[in-house]
Formats: C-alpha cells, structure tokens, sequence
C-alpha cells in the first residue's frame, strides 16, 4: 500500500511539473518575434491567457512563422508599439492579428500595420481582430482587409460584450457583406474611434469616412 501510495504521489509530481501553468496575475514580456510566435502557440487554449498580462516591449516586425494569437483573455499591453508585416493570405476565417479577443480580454496601446487578405469563404475579417468580446482601446491598423462577410478595419465583427475605444483605421477595407472601417458587424460599443481607410463592397464603390465618437460602426453597410 505504501509502495502504490507513493507511486501516485510521483505521478501527480510528474504531471504537474510537465502541464504549462495556468497561475492568475502571471505577466510575461514580448521582446523578439520568437516571443511572441511563442505566445500564439500556447492561446490555442483559453486558459492560457486567463489572468494573464503580455507587455510588448519593442516594435517587430514579423514573417511567413507567425500565425495568428487563436485565443486571448488576457491583458495585451502594446505600449504603443507597432508590429509590422503581418500578412494573412490563406484560406481562413475568423482572422486577423488576433482571431479572437474573449470577454476577459483587453487589448490597448497596439499598433498594426499589415495585410489581412484571406482566401475561401473570408467570414468575420478584421485588422487587428476576427471576433472582438473584449475590450480594444487606443489601437490601429493600416493596410489592407479584405474579405466576404464581416470585415472591418479593427474588427470583423464587435459582439455584444464588445469595445472598441479611441481607436483608429486607415488604409483599404474591402468585402461583399457588412463591411466597415472599425467594424464590419457591430452588436457590441464603437466610441471615439476615427476611420481614414476606404471601404469599398463588391457592388459599391469605395468610399471614405470619417467616423469620430460614436457608439456605433456607422459606416458599415450590408
């Protein structure tokens, strides 16, 4: 009995030494591109990022090793830092620098500069993000977004526990279906953000705007 007792005790020792820790209030630094490739392969799960808070601590520029962060919760502080070179050009969905930003999440102070142009059926586009449940605050994109449904310059789509605030966009956003500067589809808050970028949909022409305080994404169109 004492030889099985202490068999089950190394073994809980073995796992908790080989599961990544999930401890609240963590806080970790984002210096090189490999810190941050790191970063996105570990927000596969959600619990990753539960409590968690990322300082950008440089401006990066990235290449064809970075993927998009899949899932955030956490607090991403960008300092006011850009990150340069992204591009999203395969088929995808639900995309941008971020693919999702959960309710916990918070992203401010970042900014991005990029292609987001996926192929395939191009749902829920956005610069910084695909699908915003959080809070974006003081960030921007510029460059181009392009997609099918649901893209947005900051945003694809702002659901209804999302912000976005004090946040800007400019470049080139393109799409067939609910298509907007800061966001493509808005259920959510949109204050005090500012558009530059054209938008142009499949059967309109491109059109710029100029979208300051307001509480929705008026320059959306469906």
């Amino acid at each position: 009995m004492k030889k099985l007792i202490s068999f089950l005790l190394c073994l809980s020792l073995l796992q908790t030494l080989t599961l990544p820790a999930f401890a609240q209030n963590r806080t970790i630094q984002i210096r090189t591109l490999e810190d941050l490739i790191s970063l996105s392969e570990h927000c596969i799960s959600d619990r990753y990022s539960d409590g968690l808070t990322v300082e950008l601590m440089n401006d990066l520029t990235l290449d064809r090793s970075f993927t998009p962060i899949p899932l955030f919760q956490g607090v991403f502080e960008g300092n006011g830092h850009t990150i340069s070179g992204l591009l999203i050009d395969s088929e995808a969905s639900t995309c941008g620098f971020f693919r999702q930003i959960l309710e916990r999440g918070t992203v401010r102070n970042l900014h991005v500069v990029g292609e987001v142009i996926p192929s395939g059926s191009g749902e829920f586009v956005g610069g910084i993000v695909g699908k915003n449940s959080g809070i974006l605050t003081a960030c921007s994109f510029s460059g181009t977004v392009s997609g099918i449904r649901c893209v947005g310059g900051i945003a694809g789509s702002n659901m209804p526990t999302g912000r976005i605030e004090h946040s800007t966009a400019a470049g080139e956003v393109n799409g067939q279906h609910k298509v907007g500067g800061i966001g493509g589809e808005n259920a959510g808050s949109i204050s005090a953000c500012t558009n530059s970028a054209a938008v142009g949909t499949k059967d309109m022409g491109s059109i710029s705007l100029d979208i300051n305080s307001v509480s929705q994404d008026i320059g959306s169109v469906s």
